[in-house]
């Protein structure tokens, strides 16, 4: 099946990340 990508989605998966990365993750992404 498809699964809808949004940015609340990757927020949500990459919170602990976004963290370790200083947020830098959430640019790349956006």
């Amino acid at each position: 099946g498809e699964m809808e990508i949004t940015p609340a989605f990757y927020a949500h998966l990459l919170s602990p990340l976004m963290g370790l990365a200083g947020g830098k993750v959430a640019v790349i992404l956006e």
